[in-house]
């Protein structure tokens, strides 16, 4: 990466869209980036930043039967995953199933 390049910042949840940011000046560790009109300056790391869009966001791959561990009502549960969507998860919770979104749910089978 360099100063002009055009960048994403990765996200952790699918809900983040992603924006083009341009780089103003680079270091070895750290990056003074600013959004396409050149309103906002932020500095970021370059750990977070990608310049392929499809990096963006990278999510952990939880399928059907799945043993997670999950945030219910404040409280972390164990169950298994019943069906996976693109942003929640049907989880088998005791004897429930609940509709839980996938930024809270950890897998435990890895």
């Amino acid at each position: 990466m360099k100063a002009n390049d055009i960048v994403y910042i990765r996200a952790h949840r699918a809900v983040v869209k992603s924006k083009p940011y341009k780089i103003i000046y680079i270091n070895r560790t750290h990056a003074f980036i600013s959004d396409m009109d050149n309103i906002r300056i932020k500095k970021i790391s370059i750990d977070f930043l990608t310049t392929n869009i499809d990096e963006s966001y990278n999510s952990e791959k939880i399928e059907k039967g799945d043993l997670v561990k999950c945030i219910d009502s404040f409280t972390m549960k164990e169950g298994i995953v019943l069906e996976s969507y693109s942003t929640f998860l049907l989880v088998l919770i005791g004897n429930k199933k609940k509709k839980i979104t996938k930024n809270k749910v950890i897998l435990l089978n890895t």
